[in-house]
């Protein structure tokens, strides 16, 4: 009797990570900030980004000069920390980034 049951249980744990698995976007979240937008995000590549991952109190490593900010968007001069936490992928590294303004 108990080793159907094992065999079921098997059965239905597989199936149920091969239809997780058929789900095309299967990761969900929620953003959420506490403040008041004051200006808009600047229109910042990833790429730059990437390049000011570790800035801790406005200073990113490796003398990564920011770019000169605009006034009428907030871009890297106006953060005061850029950080990556990594997220396990199946096309390579994967990641998010985490910019947090002043």
């Amino acid at each position: 009797m108990k080793r159907p049951l094992q065999i079921s249980l098997l059965v239905l744990v597989c199936a149920t990570g091969l239809a997780q698995a058929e789900v095309r976007n299967p990761f969900q979240g929620r953003v959420s900030f506490t403040g008041m937008i004051v200006s808009g995000l600047c229109a910042t590549p990833r790429q730059t980004w990437q390049a000011h991952i570790g800035r801790l109190n406005g200073i990113s490593p490796a003398g990564q000069a920011a770019a000169p900010g605009r006034d009428d968007c907030a871009g890297i001069t106006q953060t005061s920390s850029v950080s990556l936490t990594a997220v396990s992928s199946r096309r390579g590294e994967a990641g998010i980034i985490t910019v947090t303004y002043n």
